[in-house]
């Protein structure tokens, strides 16, 4: 009988400046878990980089991945399992937080600004946001999905949007110049470490093992240890599951209306 061959995948966090760092964490996890006896030929000799997040995340061969607090709580990423969270070492808030940074143009927002998120169920990028601007007294009349936090980042460059949050941590990978930082958003539990909830490969051991490559390699990516976390870190709140603010226009990258179509909560 064929073995099953595991998928591995570092997505979060990969930019052509941390691509080869995190290859050098995933080579480290493989060789701390065949010394821990799992099978060599069941780990891929590398990250995937081709099957989709939505793909893998429902797959029972997913060994790691990541994931948003919020993806948890959408219908193809139930099967999660929380392995351990990051710990930001270049952040400033507590071990295993995280924040965003509240960012904008030329224009600067005013009460009713045009705000673009890079994903529904993104806390960095979307929750974040709408919690700031509950906080701030704002209400947004429209609001742009942009799929990605550089795409966020040249919209608001381009005029075509006010506001936005973007991942504190992602903010010193990506092209940001021209624009301020104009607040801080609340922390959060970091981004998990996820498996499928049906993986074959004790939790244990691949939290240890985990631990060990982030510990080894980590350091160029301003990462150096885990924190522990389970499901029941990521909560769904009343936040995350409705807006605080009446219900916007979402567009997507070309503009097409998909309010109805693509909110992630059922």
């Amino acid at each position: 009988t064929p073995k099953i061959m595991f998928i591995a995948s570092l997505p979060w966090y990969d930019f052509p400046s941390t691509r080869r760092h995190l290859d050098s964490v995933y080579q480290q996890l493989r060789q701390q878990l065949i010394l821990a006896g799992v099978d060599r030929e069941q780990l891929t000799p590398q990250l995937d980089r081709q099957i989709t997040l939505y793909e893998q995340w429902s797959d029972r061969r997913l060994l790691l991945s990541q994931c948003c607090g919020p993806d948890l709580h959408t219908p193809a990423g139930r099967a999660l399992k929380v392995i351990a969270r990051p710990v930001f070492d270049k952040l400033d808030c507590p071990a295993g937080y995280y924040f965003s940074h509240i960012v904008s143009g030329s224009k600067k927002p005013g009460a009713h600004p045009v705000i673009v998120v890079n994903s529904q169920s993104s806390f960095s990028g979307c929750v974040a946001l709408l919690k700031w601007l509950d906080k701030t007294g704002r209400n947004y009349k429209q609001a742009i999905v942009s799929n990605a936090h550089q795409n966020s980042i040249d919209r608001l460059r381009s005029g075509e949007a006010d506001v936005a949050a973007i991942d504190a941590y992602s903010w010193q990978f990506l092209d940001h110049d021209g624009l301020e930082i104009i607040d801080q958003s609340e922390t959060a539990p970091s981004p998990p470490f996820v498996c499928h909830q049906d993986c074959s490969v004790d939790l244990n051991i691949l939290a240890t093992a985990l631990e060990m490559a982030i510990r080894e390699q980590g350091k160029p990516l301003h990462l150096t240890e885990l924190a522990a976390a389970d499901n029941l870190c990521y909560p769904m709140s009343i936040m995350d599951r409705s807006p605080p603010v009446a219900r916007p226009r979402l567009f997507d990258c070309s503009g097409n209306n998909i309010v109805d179509e693509t909110l992630p909560f059922e």
